[in-house]
């Protein structure tokens, strides 16, 4: 009773419930805690197959083609594409974008050659606390993805800057500086720490209404389908039409008999009967069609909370491969948005910082990400009808030699003669 009075005085929540009030406000700061515990959207990533089905739609169509770099140094864009190939930033865009999408956040943890201990303020027992951060000359070596359901909460300074993140990873809680994280925050919603995804709201009650003096919410869209999920199971199961076969005047011992035969039939066998006035009759459900208006509601608010039109391909009469364009297209402007974030936060935090780490100045390198295959230029023969007549009029953009030579990939048959001169 004791620990239950602590716990309720000082507002500790269990990691794994929800958080209704996700902040507590503090003189020195703020502790704040995910809307929705990171845990809840892995399990249900892993147990729902719609939700994992529009996850990794989303993932692929944001980050699936890949990118590549640009620079105004040379130098600057090998090391920094020497770098991403060691850390396979390709995959790490992938569970960029799933998890960012799905539940609002993704973090990174900076890996440095050198580090230092900092002594910040606990805004909770004001007492002193000691944290790793990264050395004064410290070079970025490496980045690692956090477990994402390890991140309990974040501690923030008065002026709204993070301090640190509360993780609890292996049984252990430690405290990790956020200049040690790369924190993907997407669609924050009233400057909060942590962002929200296409999986918070459905993962979230609903507000509340007041009837008769009482007040009632609704409760997670992602819990009412699964308990529909498990209404239809039993309505398959158990509420399929049943039979009743009657035998008039049948004595008690011979209906027994009856009944054993009959138990033993299988669902699709007909059977042989000379008893006078038999009949069979037939006791039907009629909750189906309830149950069906519900499931269709409850399938409505997946489609349209996940943002995944094109699952009706697959469940939806009509719903034709045009109409999954339109939504697609529609779709795009959101999917460009998101890359456009992802993009911004890898250019800042792993481009900047390590250029600058290792002694090359960011802005002078201008090194950026680009979304897509590099398109190379393609040789038409227009240009080279064109170099020709720069030539002709003395303009030389190319030697007589390059222009044969590129004449003859292009199938041209040019005998090898005397040297002309240009």
């Amino acid at each position: 009773m004791f620990l239950r009075r602590l716990v309720e005085k000082v507002s500790i929540r269990p990691i794994a419930e929800s958080v209704q009030h996700p902040i507590t406000y503090m003189a020195s700061g703020a502790i704040e805690y995910p809307i929705v515990p990171f845990q809840q959207y892995v399990d249900h990533y892993l147990s729902d197959p719609l939700i994992m089905s529009a996850a990794d739609y989303i993932e692929q169509a944001v980050a699936g083609m890949g990118g590549y770099t640009t620079a105004d140094v040379d130098v600057a864009k090998n090391s920094i594409d020497e770098f991403n190939a060691k850390i396979n930033l390709d995959e790490l865009h992938l569970k960029i974008a799933k998890w960012t999408t799905l539940c609002g956040n993704f973090f990174l943890e900076r890996v440095y050659d050198t580090y230092d201990v900092e002594t910040l303020k606990d805004p909770w027992t004001s007492a002193k606390v000691e944290i790793i951060v990264p050395a004064k000359d410290a070079a970025l070596v490496d980045i690692k993805p956090l477990q994402l359901s390890s991140i309990v909460s974040a501690v923030r300074a008065p002026d709204g800057t993070i301090l640190w993140y509360n993780r609890l990873y292996r049984g252990q809680q430690t405290k990790l500086s956020s200049k040690l994280v790369i924190h993907y925050r997407w669609n924050v919603v009233d400057e909060r720490a942590f962002g929200t995804g296409w999986l918070t709201s459905m993962l979230t009650e609903g507000v509340g209404f007041t009837v008769r003096g009482k007040l009632r919410k609704r409760e997670p869209f992602v819990r009412l389908k699964e308990k529909l999920d498990d209404a239809s199971m039993r309505l398959a199961i158990k509420a399929i039409p049943r039979h009743v076969y009657v035998f008039p005047a049948m004595p008690l011992d011979v209906l027994k008999e009856a009944q054993s035969q009959l138990e033993k039939l299988e669902p699709e066998q007909d059977f042989l009967t000379n008893s006078k006035e038999f009949d069979v009759r037939e006791v039907g459900v009629s909750s189906r069609a309830v149950l069906e208006f519900f499931w269709k509601h409850i399938f409505d608010q997946f489609v349209m909370g996940t943002q995944t039109h094109h699952v009706r391909l697959f469940t939806t009469p009509g719903f034709t491969e045009a109409s999954a364009r339109v939504a697609d297209a529609a779709m795009e402007r959101k999917l460009m948005a998101i890359r456009r974030f992802i993009k911004r936060v890898t250019e800042r935090e792993i481009f900047d910082e390590f250029l600058r780490t290792h002694g090359m100045d960011p802005r002078q390198a201008n090194v950026r990400w680009n979304w897509g295959l590099k398109e190379e230029p393609r040789i038409e023969i227009g240009h080279l009808i064109k170099f020709a007549e720069l030539l002709a009029h003395g303009v030389q953009v190319v030697r007589l030699d390059e222009l044969r030579e590129m004449l003859k990939r292009f199938g041209f048959m040019l005998t090898e003669g005397t040297e002309v001169k240009e």
